[in-house]
C-alpha cells in the first residue's frame, strides 16, 4: 500500500521537530550532568514523537542487536533500522534502557536519516547516565517520516 506525501515541506517540519526533541533533552545538560529522571525523559520522548507530522509508526522496522556499556560507563546499543516501506524515509526512536531489575534507567532518542526502501542500516543509542553492566535496551517507539 503506497502513502500519499502532503507537499515537500512534510520533511523539513519533520526535521525539525525531531530537532526540537534532540534538543529538549539535551538542552541545559553537559555531557557529565545528570537529566531529567527517566520516567520525565520518556514523557518528554513520546510527545515529541506524537508531533512528528504524517509519520508512520514502524516500530517493527527497528532490532536492538545489543547493548554493552562503554569504557565511560555509558550503555551503548547496537540497532539495527530496516526500512519497511516503499520510500526514502527517515526514523526517530525512543529506546529505552532498563537496569539489571528491568527498571528504566534512561531514556535517549535516535534519529536515522535517508533509509531507503528494503535497506537495512545501522544506528548507535548511547545512554545519558553511567549504567550497570546488566542494562538492557528495547526500541519502544518508531516514526517513520
Amino acid at each position: 500500500m503506497s502513502r500519499t506525501r502532503k507537499g515537500p515541506g512534510r520533511r523539513a517540519r519533520a526535521a525539525g521537530v525531531v530537532t526540537a526533541a534532540v534538543l529538549a533533552l539535551t538542552a541545559g545538560c553537559a555531557e557529565e550532568d545528570v537529566p531529567p529522571d527517566a520516567a520525565s525523559a520518556a514523557e518528554e520522548v513520546k510527545e515529541e514523537l506524537r508531533e512528528i507530522r504524517d509519520g508512520i509508526v514502524a516500530t517493527g522496522d527497528v532490532d536492538v542487536r545489543g547493548t554493552e556499556i562503554d569504557d565511560e560507563g555509558r550503555a551503548v546499543a547496537e540497532l539495527a533500522v530496516a526500512n519497511s516501506g516503499d520510500e526514502t524515509d527517515s526514523y526517530a526512536i525512543q529506546v529505552n534502557f532498563h537496569d539489571g531489575n528491568g527498571d528504566l534507567a534512561d531514556v535517549v532518542l535516535v534519529t536515522v536519516s535517508s533509509v531507503a526502501p528494503g535497506d537495512t542500516v545501522r544506528a548507535t543509542a548511547r545512554s545519558h547516565l553511567d549504567l550497570p553492566e546488566r542494562t538492557t535496551a528495547e526500541a519502544v517507539m518508531a516514526v517513520r517520516h
